[in-house]
């Protein structure tokens, strides 16, 4: 665990901040160089990120309020002030509403499943990097374990001096194994697909698929439905259900013969 990357006097660097920014930029870069080859307008795409990546930021804050309201009743500038405190499906939900509300206003819903299919890809990639970080400041963290592989966190962090199972790196390496699957059936650059909405069925079956398992070693899980079930699981279930509706919709509608 190494939160902070650089501390100089009064200035600190943190790991985690550092490589979301990473995961952010090559995301977007990514996102752009696949618009160029796809037709599509690189400037609306550019702008379509942006207001992706802020309004999941938003997301990734209220949902984990949502989770944990007591710590913030109290004093609600913590929202805003607090260095931590995100949750992944958050992000996904706020960037979701985000970008359809962008693409609607903007005269580009002809497009929808093409954008989506577009961002895909760099949003897997995001998440590998991201779940770095979440190593690196210690959060997200697995249930106690005796595999060899299993680590400690040091002393301050709140399960030590338990050995846990690095759940962040198996999302890591979950995603890594995603995103080759998504870039082995559409290409980097997504024109391989066989038919619109196929790169967005994949990953939310896929992640929704992944989620689901991890949390079962998960060590900071929040139930919801009567210990059986996590938010997120109830949430993964919500993802897959979607995947199958964007696949037969496509069937419907003949897409997967263009």
């Amino acid at each position: 665990m190494y939160p902070v990357l650089i501390h100089l006097g009064s200035f600190t660097l943190y790991t985690y901040g550092v490589l979301l920014a990473l995961a952010f930029v090559l995301g977007t870069m990514w996102s752009l160089w696949r618009a160029r080859h796809a037709g599509l307008d690189e400037t609306f795409v550019l702008l379509l990120v942006g207001l992706v990546i802020l309004c999941g930021m938003v997301g990734a804050r209220l949902l984990y309020v949502a989770y944990f309201p007591d710590l913030y009743a109290a004093d609600p500038m913590r929202i805003l002030t607090d260095r931590g405190g995100l949750v992944w499906y958050g992000g996904v939900m706020g960037g979701l509403v985000g970008g359809l509300l962008t693409i609607r206003l903007s005269g580009q819903w002809p497009n929808l499943l093409k954008l989506l299919d577009l961002m895909s890809a760099p949003l897997v990639l995001g998440l590998a990097i991201g779940r770095l970080g979440c190593f690196a400041s210690g959060c997200c963290y697995g249930h106690p374990t005796t595999m060899p592989w299993g680590v400690q966190f040091p002393p301050g962090h709140v399960t030590h001096p338990l050995v846990l199972h690095p759940t962040q790196l198996y999302e890591s390496a979950a995603a890594l194994l995603l995103l080759a699957l998504l870039v082995g059936m559409t290409g980097l650059d997504g024109r391989k697909q066989a038919w619109p909405g196929q790169a967005t069925a994949v990953f939310l079956a896929g992640y929704g698929l992944i989620r689901f398992t991890l949390e079962f070693f998960r060590g900071d899980v929040v139930w919801w439905v009567a210990h059986v079930l996590s938010a997120s699981q109830v949430i993964s279930l919500l993802a897959i259900g979607l995947a199958g509706v964007v696949w037969w919709c496509n069937r419907q509608n003949g897409c997967n013969q263009q």
